[in-house]
């Protein structure tokens, strides 16, 4: 074992990867002990698992701005430091806020599999690059189909776009397109990724259908082994019972707390 007054480059990821859990947490203490400054590299450095990642919450925005100076929109003068302002969520600390950048950017990938595709393949090299061994990215098919319904959910709400962007498609074929896009980044990047389908509870009519996906899609690369309620929980009421149907498919469903005080009481705990 290193002594602490070796330097943290030499603690790379395969050493905490072949130590057991007792060791990398003794590892950091003397890290905190001795290099306080060194503390951030070496976290960086360890395998990690993350769990839950929103995936368009993990868009490239960089990216994004390239796709939105091509597109016929609203405001289409924004300058880089304009959209990213409105697409980012730094600096934002309440949840209407946070939301409201997601509006913003989201009819820019509705409907349009190529940069879903992309997207989801950039997702997993970022998290190779941070050292995520394992991860689970979640998202709504069905949100990102372009359709009526997926548009009409958000348009009243954004000031960016004047029309609908890209074409309409299907919820799997949404599925589809991540799903590759995934399965690529695995292949080059040695990360493991699974995910998990996300229902609205705004949107209950998608329901079914997203449990319908989920089921399909248990096995193989890149699975589907959960399915989450978002957006708020006050028409969860609506979605509940099919959001227990899941305990027969051998699906995690997976219902948040916090996101409005007239929560149902089976929305503050996990269902397993």
């Amino acid at each position: 074992m290193n002594d602490t007054n070796d330097d943290m480059s030499s603690i790379d990821a395969k050493g905490c990867k072949d130590s057991n859990l007792n060791e990398i947490l003794r590892r950091i203490e003397q890290c905190i002990e001795s290099s306080p400054d060194k503390l951030d590299e070496f976290v960086r450095q360890i395998p990690k698992i993350e769990l839950h990642v929103h995936l368009d919450g993990a868009f490239d925005h960089e990216y994004l701005y390239e796709c939105y100076c091509t597109m016929t929109v609203k405001d289409s003068n924004l300058s880089k430091a304009e959209f990213l302002n409105r697409c980012q969520c730094r600096g934002k600390y309440s949840l209407g806020e946070m939301i409201q950048c997601f509006e913003n950017f989201l009819p820019i990938v509705q409907g349009n599999l190529d940069i879903l595709q992309r997207e989801a393949y950039e997702f997993v090299r970022r998290q190779a690059e941070q050292h995520i061994v394992y991860t689970e990215v979640r998202y709504s098919p069905h949100l990102f189909t372009g359709n009526r319904g997926s548009y009409e959910y958000i348009e009243e709400r954004t000031d960016i776009h004047s029309k609908r962007i890209g074409t309409e498609t299907s919820p799997d074929a949404v599925v589809d397109a991540i799903t590759n896009g995934l399965i690529r980044g695995e292949k080059e990047f040695g990360v493991k990724v699974n995910q998990i389908i996300c229902c609205i509870s705004g949107r209950p009519d998608w329901t079914k259908d997203s449990i319908r996906i989920a089921s399909e899609r248990r096995n193989g690369r890149c699975a589907i082994v959960g399915i989450d309620i978002a957006a708020g929980e006050d028409h969860l009421d609506k979605v509940t019972s099919d959001s227990l149907n899941c305990f027969s498919l051998k699906l995690i469903s997976n219902v948040f707390e916090g996101k409005s005080s007239r929560a149902l009481p089976c929305a503050r705990t996990r269902i397993f």
